[in-house]
């Protein structure tokens, strides 16, 4: 309570009276400032963490896609398999030597090889979408950070303000 009749000592007069409101004024709004740059960093933070929840759900549905587009293809593949040794049968070949084994060998391959390479291309673009969903995640802990940082460096240059000021006021 020692305090306070110092503080209206200080203040005596009209010039003091303004001093002190235009240092309340600059004070209040740099704590405004430092709590909106700490929500800004939080707010960020929610926006990269929804992104990567999307990106995350993408590479679910790509993977869902690839194993379903892979069932298609190889179901594909058996109808065209058995249409082509229907084929082969009816001409009268021998299916189990020569030309009509080979043909069927290197079609089976081909079949095999678009299957794997259908699965390879989902894999790769849901790994892209978790590596995008671990980036936005990276970011975001970066924005929260910085939001943090500038809350902090707004908090030190409002107590700054504050000593300053009263070193002026306590000064006249």
């Amino acid at each position: 309570m020692a305090f306070i009749p110092l503080i209206g000592g200080a203040f005596a007069g009209a010039g003091g009276v303004l001093s002190a409101v235009g240092l309340a004024t600059s004070v209040y709004g740099g704590i405004q400032s430092a709590k909106a740059a700490e929500q800004q960093g939080k707010d960020a933070r929610a926006m990269s963490e929804y992104n990567a929840r999307v990106e995350e759900n993408k590479a679910r549905q790509l993977e869902s896609k690839s194993i379903y587009d892979q069932r298609r293809q190889a179901d594909l593949a058996n109808r065209k398999k058995s249409s082509m040794l229907a084929s082969m049968g009816e001409s009268g070949a021998d299916l189990s030597v020569g030309a009509p084994l080979m043909v069927q060998a290197k079609q089976a391959a081909e079949f095999d090889l678009e299957n794997l390479v259908i699965g390879y291309e989902g894999q790769t673009e849901a790994g892209a979408a978790r590596n995008q969903a671990t980036l936005d995640r990276l970011q975001g802990s970066i924005s929260e950070s910085q939001g943090r940082s500038r809350a902090k460096a707004r908090y030190i240059g409002t107590g700054s303000s504050l000593l300053t000021g009263l070193g002026t006021i306590y000064g006249k």
